[in-house]
């Protein structure tokens, strides 16, 4: 599974950087044989002007047959965005193979 960390009004610190992937792995390490690639956009709306719920994040997940998935979450803290939109995209993921194995 390929984790790309895209950040857009800022750039990303190691921290962030490390973090964000730590996230992703651990959310999806289930997954990791059907998913090949997840690409992560973090912005900052407002930039350095501020603002309540400015942080976005953005997880567009790539897996196997040509599936994908798209998830996002907003928040104040950008690792709080973070975290959330790593535990929907797990939630997404499981819900379309339980689907799937129901059909």
């Amino acid at each position: 599974m390929q984790t790309r960390v895209i950040g857009r009004n800022f750039s990303v610190t190691s921290a962030l950087q490390q973090h964000t992937e730590s996230r992703i792995a651990g959310a999806l390490k289930r997954f990791a044989n059907v998913i090949t690639a997840v690409t992560v956009r973090l912005v900052d709306v407002n930039g350095p002007r501020g603002g309540a719920d400015d942080k976005h994040c953005c997880i567009t997940i790539a897996m196997t047959g040509g599936r994908s998935l798209y998830v996002e979450d907003r928040d104040g803290d950008l690792y709080t965005a973070i975290s959330r939109a790593a535990e929907r995209a797990r939630h997404s993921v499981s819900r379309m193979f339980e689907r799937h194995a129901a059909h």
